[in-house]
């Protein structure tokens, strides 16, 4: 493995922990304003908070390993997209998992896992890509 290739998976690996550690605040606050380690879901069923937290680190650090290994491709705007939005597939499909357990999502639930996916992944690529671009031609301020 390249100095470089090692460099991007920690980069990638960071990131997705930084993503896994939002997640689990969100969890962690979810808990304490139920009252109880146990969280209820929106469609009635209960997830213990030990196994959201492992879903969410799960999602987020596999997120993070695809995030390192497609850095390469963020050199190009549409190559940073489409990388953002592979990206946020493992996080989403763990969620998924904690929410649902390894049933096969309907379509309807797999299209709009994809779509989250698209938007927030390749919006935020899409964002990131920009402000580096205005930062290597100096109109950072000017965006």
């Amino acid at each position: 493995m390249t100095s470089q290739t090692t460099s991007n998976l920690r980069i990638g690996i960071g990131f997705g922990a930084f993503l896994a550690t939002c997640c689990t605040g969100w969890a962690l606050f979810a808990s304490l304003v139920q009252g109880s380690a146990d969280i209820r879901l929106r469609h009635g069923s209960v997830i213990a908070l030990e196994t959201l937290l492992a879903a969410y680190w799960a999602g987020g650090l596999l997120c993070g390993l695809v995030v390192g290994l497609l850095l390469p491709l963020a050199r190009s705007h549409v190559g940073a997209v489409i990388g953002g939005a592979l990206a946020m597939l493992p996080l989403y499909g763990a969620m998924y998992v904690s929410q649902y357990g390894f049933e096969v999502p309907e379509p309807g639930m797999s299209l709009g896992l994809v779509l989250a996916s698209m938007i927030v992944g390749g919006g935020a690529a899409h964002v990131l890509f920009k402000q580096h671009e205005a930062e290597r031609s100096g109109t950072a301020g000017e965006a």
